[in-house]
């Protein structure tokens, strides 16, 4: 039976969705929990776990940033469970295996649990989970404990808590949930009324636009209408979830702003008509397609639509990906790149065609380096020149390489606002990944018994195409990269 309980402030909970997680509890499965930043998963999972009495160990992996630290912590949650396995050895011998993570130290005397426990599960809730690299690592780690757990009965599951969309759940069909059996959780974003009180706590209350609130009840009210009558089910909760998220609805940054105009129009439509207070929308569509317009004969003036050529002396199966432009946003085809795409494969091209102590030295830590380093070039000294940037001439790098430039980019290009937006959601970038490897942008390859946090990549694409995508972006520059500074 589900046990109602007092909401948190203007949150409230689903009794059906409240069944359901539970009943996945019950059932003892993987379930990757995820939705909305701020709509209380972690308390609704919590709440869950304790109405159902279900033991685990919560770990905030913003805090416990590295697998050693995570280890530690769940075995000093495990320690205080030792009342719950009575006198259970295997138990006893598990929590101490924590602290090595060494397999060949995997040698238990397996012995029966108490009848009682048998069929209560202990779920390890990891919170704050912002890479997909780190889930596949705690998983990879983890693995040794359900192996030996399942030799006695399915005692360890786990719950992770994500703050993600919900077309991005896509990006894990193919790997997270298949492979390692995880249940996907969708916590929709709150009931008409609560969302209201969150809207006007946040365009009212931290943005001190006390003299509108006489039009916001006429605002939400249109909003709630017009998203009625154009979505249904889940996808009406997708436009709810871009409408909450700040980026989208913060014109104060000019990329945010055209990203907010290529948005969905009904949206657009309406958020426009709040905040310039123009009342006829059909007026408020012809200003967002004069806008659009305008951009793209700007874009098409500088930039050509033609395929890049291939060079003769490359690889002739590599094929150039052609550059799209923003006039093509009305024919509803692929637009320009984003910041967040252009970099990379801005990354992607310095990764395979550089050295790694240079981009050691250039962008930080490196993947096999052993400690930090913030060592710069001094100024006048040369970096080695690329004789080979041609399309074909590439080399395999890691993905973990390729994301430590991302990140510098992240630092040296990006405001506060954005870096905390694009870390705060960084799951975005794989799935951006996984979108260049199907458009063959990018070749993954990965061998029979290597990690899959160690993933290596090749390119697919020369650094002409690069300076194409950054002709957006002309305050970063290829060759500040790719040859001395």
């Amino acid at each position: 039976m589900w046990k109602k309980f007092p909401p948190t402030d203007w949150r409230s909970i689903d009794p059906l969705a409240f069944n359901y997680f539970s009943t996945l509890l019950q059932s003892r499965v993987n379930v990757f929990l995820y939705g909305m930043n701020g709509i209380g998963k972690t308390k609704f999972a919590k709440k869950c776990l304790d109405v159902n009495n279900i033991k685990y160990c919560y770990v905030d992996c913003f805090e416990y940033y590295n697998e050693k630290l995570m280890c530690y912590t769940i075995s000093n949650q495990l320690g205080l469970m030792d009342n719950y396995f009575k006198d259970s050895k295997t138990f006893v011998a598990l929590k101490d295996n924590l602290l090595t993570w060494k397999e060949d130290e995997i040698k238990f005397k397996i012995k029966e649990i108490s009848p009682g426990n048998r069929k209560k599960p202990i779920y390890i809730v990891l919170d704050n989970v912002e890479r997909i690299i780190a889930i596949e690592r705690i998983k990879k780690n983890l693995e040794k404990i359900f192996i030996v757990a399942d030799m006695v009965c399915p005692l360890l599951s786990i719950l992770i808590i994500h703050d993600t969309y919900i077309e991005e759940i896509d990006a894990f069909n193919k790997s997270l949930f298949n492979e390692y059996n995880f249940t996907p959780f969708v916590l929709n974003p709150m009931e008409k009324d609560s969302m209201r009180e969150v809207l006007k706590e946040k365009y009212f209350t931290r943005e001190n636009n006390d003299g509108e609130k006489d039009k916001f009840d006429d605002f939400f009210s249109l909003l709630y209408q017009q998203l009625s009558k154009q979505t249904v089910n889940l996808k009406k909760w997708l436009f709810m979830t871009k409408l909450l998220f700040e980026p989208y609805c913060d014109f104060r940054n000019k990329r945010n702003k055209m990203n907010f105009m290529r948005f969905q129009k009904i949206l657009s439509h309406i958020c426009t008509h709040f905040y310039s207070n123009i009342i006829d929308i059909k007026s408020i569509e012809e200003e967002i397609e004069r806008k659009a317009e305008e951009e793209s004969q700007k874009k098409a003036e500088t930039k050509q639509k033609e395929e890049l050529p291939i060079d003769e002396n490359s690889n002739p199966t590599f094929k150039p990906h052609k550059v799209t432009f923003f006039d093509e946003i009305r024919n509803g085809n692929k637009t320009s790149y984003t910041f967040v795409e252009a970099m990379i494969l801005l990354s992607g091209l310095i990764a395979a065609h550089n050295k790694e102590s240079n981009d050691e030295n250039n962008f930080g830590l490196s993947r096999t380096s052993k400690k930090k380093t913030n060592k710069r070039i001094k100024t006048g000294e040369q970096i080695n020149k690329i004789t080979h940037l041609e399309l074909g001439k590439t080399k395999k790098f890691s993905m973990e390489r390729m994301l430590t430039i991302f990140q510098y980019f992240l630092c040296h290009f990006c405001d506060a606002s954005e870096e905390a937006m694009l870390y705060h959601h960084s799951i975005n970038v794989y799935s951006k990944i996984n979108t260049f490897v199907s458009e063959n942008l990018f070749k993954r390859s990965q061998g029979r018994n290597e990690d899959p946090s160690a993933v290596s990549l090749k390119i697919n694409y020369d650094k002409h195409f690069v300076e194409e995508v950054l002709k957006q972006f002309p305050d970063i520059r290829l060759e500040d990269f790719l040859e001395g500074r």
